[in-house]
């Protein structure tokens, strides 16, 4: 007895002491995980303090150059030039010493062109913009940007009551269509839109727009239309066409929706294909009823352009930034994983792209409704070929024949080929059908015959009374007559009964015939239609654009 008890007191303290070392063991793993993962965090840390060091040691430079060129674009600096409150000695002097230290960079250059257009000296506006091209190309930089943002630089000094207002709109102008030659419409960046948006607004005058318009549609004609890009924005365009489907038309064909049951679904869904032009078309109108009046915010958006400009860094740059922007997104995590999937600065998308989100997603893209309705104009083209393709899906799926289903009855009702399945041979069929369903009720009188004579012989075989066999006899006769006009009747009821049900199928069918004839008319017309007036107001918004 003690020796058990002994056993059972050493078992339970194994079993403690092996819980203790269990725990402990936990503990000290959770500690070492905790230490590890602090010591990978402190790692991340260091790496990302050394990558922002090198990025201010790299680059600093070219931050200070890019606060000077906002400064120095800016209206009071073109004013205070104006007034003669700064040197132009001085400022070319601080121009030209951005210029020599930072060679690698194509704004510093375009800064001492900047100053020359404030002062007057043209050559040398021209010889340093050539050298800030020089540059930009020999750094692996877009040379295209110095004539956008010359472009921008003109139309704020064009804006700003200068005297030489109309020579600083054609300079803007010349700026505007050499940087659409030469930008790489396979890769815009997202500064795009404000561009687009100044452009639209008549921030930039009249002749920049019109060279917009010119290079945009040459943009879209360039690009062909099998390519997987413009495959991705008819796409967008027959989606943007389909959410603008007119509603469906139900209630005027509840006989026929009653009976074509799960058919009726796939008919709902045709008919968002045969409106949808309408539809669009419809929406563009309204949108676009009135001509859009030049919002009252000056020149936002060449400002806005202009600083995105400034602001958006180089190749080399981002490569680094994209690093940092890894290694802090591991710290806020906490996990210590470096990933790649996250770039928030791979900002170039397509023209195709960009210009279909300007048309069809003016909120995601910042942009205004004239800036809409420039895209919508530029977009035409996609536009109609996704409507066209929408238009021969719906007259190709037209609902030219209807499954028909009531109980365990069922047909097909042509509508284009009656030969086949119209209304008279469904109808036919059906008032069949309901007479099958009401058959004529067989009567016994064999049977009461029959057994009206079995009791006769019965009784005269058991009882021997001719006068009871006489009256069985007489009974039988009697119940026979019933029997007869009682059938006559049950037969008068029953094809009552089955001409009524007969006559109300056939208005069924005549009702499901007719419904569906009318809605192939609507259907085919609707979708006809829709192309023409989609055609029309897209053509609408290109004319008021021009």
């Amino acid at each position: 007895m003690v020796k058990r008890d002994l056993s059972k007191e050493l078992t339970h303290t194994y079993q403690e002491v092996s819980q203790q070392i269990t725990d402990l063991k936990d503990d000290v793993s959770r500690l070492g995980a905790e230490f590890r993962a602090g010591a990978r965090l402190t790692d991340l840390r260091y790496e990302r303090d050394r990558l922002e060091s090198r990025m201010r040691r790299t680059f600093g430079p070219r931050q200070t150059v890019r606060r000077i060129a906002v400064g120095l674009v800016g209206e009071l600096t073109a004013a205070s030039i104006r007034a003669q409150v700064i040197d132009e000695d001085t400022l070319h002097r601080f121009a030209s010493e951005q210029a020599i230290v930072n060679t690698d960079y194509w704004l510093a250059s375009a800064l001492r062109a900047v100053a020359a257009e404030y002062t007057g000296a043209d050559r040398l506006r021209d010889r340093a913009l050539s050298l800030a091209q020089a540059y930009a190309e020999m750094q692996g930089q877009d040379p295209a940007k110095t004539d956008l943002f010359m472009a921008l630089v003109c139309s704020q000094l064009a804006g700003s009551g200068s005297d030489k207002a109309a020579d600083y709109w054609s300079r803007a102008a010349t700026h505007m269509n050499l940087y659409l030659d030469k930008v790489d419409s396979f890769a815009l960046d997202r500064g795009f839109f404000s561009v687009l948006d100044a452009l639209a607004e008549q921030e930039l005058g009249d002749e920049a727009r019109s060279y917009a318009s010119e290079a945009l549609a040459r943009w879209v004609r360039d690009r062909e239309p099998t390519s997987a890009i413009n495959q991705q924005q008819l796409h967008i365009s027959r989606d943007y066409l389909l959410r603008h489907a007119l509603p469906f038309p139900g209630s005027d064909y509840a006989t026929l929706q009653e009976m074509s049951h799960e058919h009726w679904d796939n008919v709902r869904e045709g008919w968002r294909c045969a409106s949808a032009c309408q539809g669009a078309a419809m929406y563009l109108s309204e949108r676009f009823r009135r001509p859009l009046e030049a919002r009252p915010n000056g020149r936002s958006h060449a400002r806005r352009a202009l600083r995105t400009l400034i602001e958006t860094l180089e190749p080399d740059e981002l490569e680094l930034q994209r690093e940092i922007y890894a290694l802090e997104q591991a710290i806020s995590r906490k996990d210590g994983k470096v990933t790649g999937s996250e770039d928030p600065y791979a900002e170039t998308v397509d023209f195709a792209t960009l210009l279909t989100l300007a048309a069809f997603n003016p909120a995601e893209s910042g942009i205004g409704p004239q800036a809409q309705q420039f895209a919508l104009a530029c977009a035409r083209n996609w536009i109609l070929m996704a409507g066209r393709e929408v238009t021969a899906e719906a007259l190709r799926i037209r609902p030219i024949q209807h499954p028909l289903r009531l109980g365990n009855w069922n047909n097909t009702l042509e509508i284009e080929n009656p030969r086949s399945g119209g209304r008279e041979l469904v109808a036919q069929d059906r008032c069949e059908h309901v007479a099958r369903m009401n058959p004529v009720q067989r009567r016994y009188r064999l049977g009461l015959a029959a057994i009206t004579a079995f009791v006769a012989v019965l009784a005269l075989v058991l009882v021997g009374d001719v006068r009871l066999v006489l009256g069985v006899l007489a009974l039988g006769a009697v119940l026979a007559v019933i029997e007869h006009f009682n059938a006559k009747n049950l037969m008068i009821v029953r094809e009552q009964r089955v001409t009524a049900a007969q006559e109300i199928a056939r208005k069924q069918i005549d009702d499901c015939d007719r419904q569906g004839r009318s809605l192939l008319r609507k259907w085919t017309l609707t979708a006809n239609a829709g192309i023409e007036a989609l055609d029309k107001a897209l053509t609408d918004l290109s004319m008021e654009r021009r």
